[in-house]
């Protein structure tokens, strides 16, 4: 679990600790996590289903991000000096927005819903943007 819980860690710093472009160090290094991790995780499922556990199924998350092993793969193959961070698909911090317009959108009338969800959100980002500013400016 420990070793597991290391390199979950590794890869969550390492494609968020970065810009939109990983270089091969870089690349390599999240690999390596990457790999840790699934084995990690393959070892507790088998330990799991040995004990008669129903723990650490694959779920659909976990499967996409050990398709990301193959992409690092692929780039070093390839030789590639650049390859595309991962967390460029990352919508996780948008789950936060999603739920707040879906809270907005509950609230007003279902004529031209996706004009006023808009337009309201509109509104509120010039607000906080206004209020930001203002923060930091003055």
């Amino acid at each position: 679990m420990l070793e597991g819980s290391k390199a979950g860690l590794s890869f969550s710093q390492g494609i968020h600790g970065h810009g939109i472009w990983l270089k091969v160090s870089c690349v390599k290094s999240v690999r390596r996590a990457t790999r840790r991790f699934g084995h990690a995780y393959a070892h507790l499922a088998a330990y799991c289903v040995e004990q008669g556990y129903t723990l650490f199924g694959m779920v659909p998350k976990l499967h996409a991000k050990m398709h990301y092993q193959a992409d690092f793969d692929d780039s070093i193959r390839e030789q590639r000096q650049w390859t595309l961070n991962p967390a460029a698909f990352d919508n996780s911090m948008s789950e936060d927005f999603i739920g707040r317009i879906a809270r907005q959108s509950r609230r007003i009338s279902f004529r031209n819903i996706e004009k006023s969800i808009l337009l309201s959100y509109q509104t509120k980002a010039h607000f906080v943007i206004d209020k930001f500013k203002k923060r930091r400016l003055g």
